[in-house]
């Protein structure tokens, strides 16, 4: 038989089994999934294409090398591109943006609760471009710590109070290959944990709000922490694939004392709670910290998924 014929027929067939599978994914998917059809279109989307890690990771194998500067470059549909540094860490690209306006705003907002008697403070997450630790030729495409800079310069020139966390990981010296994830753009749950207790020590210090005087609940000693090793694929390294990005380790912080939680969701109603109980019950997503999925996003395991209004309240007893 002729080998190119040999060739398409091996061609239809990995076409057919692809397909039949993802078809067989999606028929569970519509029957498990909730009732939005939008929902279950996007998800079939996003999770249930037949062999879709192994696909992208032999996309990102057949690219041609194209590293400058210690970083390397991988292409990618929606981005352009993605990146990847001397020590395996991968970032978005980001655009530098006139943030002007932005600043304009906040001091705006600043002014009118400042009018109320009410404090304001704008508080600078850390971001995974380090300055010191991250390749210079990362920032040749992302700008989102030029940005920032801008930003808390502005605010600063507008006499609006500002905490800068990228200068208190400086000033205290941390382990910068700690702080994010490699495979993701979000910072670990430690790095999150180190942030509650430096807005803690903020409210008490600066603006003297009585926040946890006896230290009970920013103490890691307090929480049950449980780290597991090689479980998480990030969403940069989704993109890219395993082989490329490797796997994070996750790390699970839940407190070690008695909760007892209501949880609204300020789009829907502020009046009935979607979920209630203990931490384990009212916040934690059982199905993705107990997933064996690597593709599971750990990093929502808090909640589920981002809001953009939410209310937590202790129960009354």
């Amino acid at each position: 038989m002729d080998k190119y014929v040999i060739t398409s027929l091996m061609f239809l067939l990995t076409l057919y089994g692809i397909g039949t599978k993802t078809a067989v994914n999606t028929i569970h998917s519509f029957l498990e999934s909730g009732d939005n059809a939008i929902e279950k279109i996007s998800y079939v989307y996003e999770n249930q294409l037949a062999f879709s890690g192994e696909l992208i990771d032999l996309w990102s194998a057949l690219q041609p090398e194209n590293s400058v500067s210690n970083i390397t470059l991988l292409d990618d549909a929606e981005y352009g591109s993605i990146i990847k540094d001397e020590r395996g860490n991968l970032y978005f690209p980001a655009n530098k943006v006139d943030v002007s306006k932005y600043i304009t705003r906040t001091a705006i907002f600043n002014s009118s609760l400042k009018s109320q008697n009410r404090k304001f403070v704008y508080i600078q997450a850390p971001n995974k471009m380090i300055k010191g630790y991250t390749p210079k030729g990362v920032y040749e495409y992302n700008y989102s710590n030029q940005n920032a800079d801008d930003f808390i310069k502005g605010l600063k020139k507008a006499k609006v109070d500002t905490l800068d966390l990228r200068e208190t990981i400086k000033k205290e010296k941390m382990n910068n290959r700690e702080l994010f994830y490699k495979t993701d753009h979000h910072w670990t749950t430690q790095t999150a944990f180190w942030t509650f207790q430096k807005i803690v020590e903020l409210m008490q210090k600066k603006y003297g709000i009585s926040v946890d005087q006896e230290h009970f609940y920013t103490d890691l000693e307090n929480y049950h922490v449980v780290q597991s090793n090689e479980v998480f694929l990030g969403a940069l390294g989704r993109r890219v694939g395993s082989s490329i990005s490797g796997l994070d380790d996750y790390t699970f912080i839940e407190p070690a004392f008695e909760t007892d939680y209501a949880v609204y969701n300020g789009v829907q109603s502020l009046e009935t709670p979607i979920k209630t109980g203990d931490f384990t019950n009212a916040i934690v997503s059982q199905d993705i910290i107990l997933s064996n999925d690597v593709k599971a996003n750990k990093h929502a395991s808090y909640y589920e998924m981002d809001y953009r209004l939410l209310k937590n309240s202790e129960q009354s007893h």
